[in-house]
């Protein structure tokens, strides 16, 4: 009695053990990821290191594998926009956004590369929908007041942005977005007090910056105007900082320097 339930433990153990062994040999065939999952994070790790062509391979692998896997084609579809192959991206948000149609995160991104393909009627139905399904999202209430904008309705892009400020006062962007569009719409006092705003909470844009010279020289305060679009060309020079800056030395009447900041201009982008 006690020998044979010693062997049925040795079965046992060496049962076991080969099935322990068997794990090993698995294990050690192959250093690839086992499952879609897998290939996934090597995927995202390979892009937070910099890796983005090995980022690509490995995300692009994981959503053959499984072609549901939405999460690698979101991150797959951010690599190829960052990269500007808007029309790549395209395609696979456009793919999320079909096999997640409840996820906000799919439509916004599509919206944003819809904008960057000069779609603006496809990236305002994206920035709405993905609104539907996040209404506090700021960034695609924003967005979509840029894209009215673009489109010409300037109405619906103030009470867009005005939407946006709501969500979050304190997002310098919507601030600033929200003075292109009074300014769009001729409010100049109103749009001062917008990028002004949006000043208080980053002071250091200089896109910002540059519009609020603009605005003080369509309001006829030149000296103002100066001031501010001096600094900008020191800080970020660009043809069209100067060009504004001539505009405002026309405005003042020195018009020997506006001469010269409108041939720097065109030194800067004939």
């Amino acid at each position: 009695m006690m020998m044979k339930t010693l062997n049925r433990m040795r079965g046992a153990f060496l049962w076991t053990g080969a099935l322990a062994l068997t794990g090993i040999v698995v294990g050690c065939q192959t250093n690839e990821p086992r499952a879609p999952v897998d290939r996934y994070v090597q995927g995202a790790l390979a892009a937070r290191s910099g890796d983005t062509q090995k980022a690509k391979l490995t995300l692009t692998r994981a959503v053959n594998d499984d072609p549901n896997l939405t999460m690698a084609r979101l991150l797959l579809g951010d690599l190829h926009r960052a990269d500007a192959d808007y029309k790549d991206a395209q395609s696979l948000y456009d793919q999320v956004t079909r096999l997640d149609p409840y996820g906000y995160r799919g439509f916004y991104s599509l919206g944003v590369t819809d904008q960057f393909l000069n779609d603006f009627k496809s990236a305002a139905a994206a920035y709405s929908r993905a609104i539907q399904l996040k209404p506090d999202h700021v960034e695609s209430a924003t967005n979509l007041g840029t894209v009215y904008l673009t489109l010409g309705q300037s109405d619906d892009a103030v009470r867009q942005m005005q939407k946006a400020i709501e969500i979050d006062p304190k997002n310098a962007a919507a601030w600033a977005n929200y003075g292109i569009a009074l300014d769009t719409m001729g409010r100049f006092p109103e749009a001062e007090r917008a990028y002004r705003t949006s000043l208080e909470l980053d002071s250091d844009a200089i896109a910002t910056r540059l519009n609020l010279g603009t605005n003080l020289t369509r309001q006829n305060r030149p000296a103002e105007a100066l001031v501010m679009l001096k600094q900008v060309v020191i800080d970020s020079d660009s043809f069209i900082a100067r060009k504004r800056l001539g505009d405002a030395y026309l405005l003042s009447k020195q018009y020997d320097l506006a001469l010269v900041e409108y041939g720097k201009s065109v030194q800067l982008n004939g």
